[in-house]
């Protein structure tokens, strides 16, 4: 069995993350810790420097064997997912599962070998992407980009690294599509 951390990065979405937020604690599997970290709200809270540098943050408090990343407004496609994800998988590195793009079809994401090419043509579906904390342990997001540091961490750590990874036929989450 593994722990899992799921972490929630917010920024002036109180809606959106309610929704995550009922997402996750409706899940039948409990061994799971959920951070939630405001990106830079402009409600008093606490600064930072963007999406990545949250998600940073969220990692360094993280405890699970596997950290998942829902962005507020993002939740997961069924009360099941984390009981699904600790039952079909194999211990890699990576677990890649699906994802419903705006609830309204799953995504046909399934990798058979990931290569610069594929990574290229289609990046991971980051919000169904269980990653093994450890892999942070020398790596960080990239704070330099804005919207890509999780391509690069991709890039390093499956291409690079040799990192091992896994394929689920599970629908992870429900992503929203009108997030950055």
């Amino acid at each position: 069995m593994s722990r899992y951390s799921v972490i929630t990065v917010n920024r002036n979405n109180a809606n959106g993350l309610k929704k995550t937020i009922v997402s996750v604690i409706n899940q039948t599997y409990d061994d799971y810790e959920y951070i939630i970290i405001d990106g830079n709200s402009t409600d008093d809270s606490e600064p930072d420097s963007g999406i990545y540098n949250a998600m940073n943050k969220g990692i360094a408090a993280s405890t699970g064997d596997y950290l998942i990343f829902l962005k507020s407004s993002d939740v997961f496609y069924n009360e099941r997912v984390l009981e699904l994800v600790n039952k079909n998988h194999h211990n890699s590195d990576l677990i890649i599962g699906r994802e419903s793009l705006g609830g309204a079809f799953p995504s046909d994401f399934n990798p058979k070998d990931i290569t610069m090419m594929s990574l290229f043509q289609k990046p991971l579906p980051h919000q169904a992407t269980f990653i093994k904390r450890m892999l942070f342990a020398n790596t960080s997001y990239d704070e330099k980009f804005r919207i890509v540091a999780d391509w690069k961490f991709w890039i390093q750590k499956l291409i690079i690294e040799n990192c091992s990874y896994e394929y689920i036929d599970v629908i992870i989450d429900v992503f929203d599509m009108n997030g950055v």
